[in-house]
């Protein structure tokens, strides 16, 4: 079983037409079609009223934007937004081709598509996760700042895979910056600052209390990493409440 096992596809082809070699694909990468759609608009209404992991879209899809579908996919809540891949054929244009992206050309393997979706598939954060992760944030003496909801947005997306947090550069911050239209190192600056802000003159009882051994001694407070993963478990654990 691979990490796209399961996951849901909205097919939005012209005419809802699905190439054979995107069906045989996606069966041998164990995923579920969610849907298919003739055009822009009949995309974003299956999207507000349903949930997918994924659109594979044509390039050629009728009213399709330069732009593409990002700014009605961008429009959603942040639970609802999936991840957008281009399909194109050989003999599109190379002018075209360089209006979209990330886009693969057909045929597409199985192991093509899987290798491009790993490159953009990101981990959504549940509401009530980032919800919980500003209250456990709240209690540790985080000021109510937009740089705390960057925070509490990271804590939410590491609460669906724990080893994101290693990947700060590679998930994180972009996922984060994604969510907030602001650039990654204004986030990764934010949150080192607010916790340093925070473990230097919050209350240290209850840093102490929620991270026990887990704040490096020499320093004084947690990394990015060791926040993130903290709250994160306190989540899954059930220990937010």
């Amino acid at each position: 079983m691979n990490a796209f096992s399961k996951k849901r596809v909205l097919f939005a082809f012209p005419n809802a037409s699905v190439p054979s070699s995107l069906s045989e694909a996606l069966s041998e990468l164990g995923m579920e079609t969610a849907g298919a759609a003739s055009g822009v608009l009949e995309t974003h209404n299956f999207l507000l009223h349903s949930e997918c992991d994924f659109v594979f879209a044509s390039i050629f899809l009728p009213m399709l934007p330069s732009c593409g579908l990002e700014e009605g996919v961008y429009s959603l809540p942040l639970y609802k937004r999936p991840a957008i891949l281009y399909f194109a054929p050989e003999h599109a244009g190379e002018m075209m081709l360089k209006a979209y992206s990330p886009l693969l050309t057909l045929p597409a393997s199985a192991r093509e598509i899987e290798k491009k979706l790993n490159e953009i598939y990101p981990v959504r954060a549940r509401s009530q996760d980032i919800k919980k992760a500003e209250e456990i944030l709240s209690r540790m003496g985080f000021e109510d700042v937009l740089e705390r909801s960057y925070l509490a947005h990271a804590c939410a997306l590491s609460v669906n895979d724990l080893t994101k947090v290693r990947s700060l550069k590679g998930h994180i911050y972009p996922s984060v910056s994604r969510a907030f239209g602001v650039g990654e190192t204004k986030i990764a600056d934010s949150m080192r600052r607010l916790i340093d802000k925070t473990f230097l003159l919050g209350d240290i009882e209850s840093q102490y209390r929620l991270f026990g051994s887990s704040i490096d001694e020499t320093r004084g407070k947690p990394t990015v990493s060791q926040l993130l993963a903290l709250v994160a478990e306190m989540i899954r654990t059930g220990k937010a409440e």
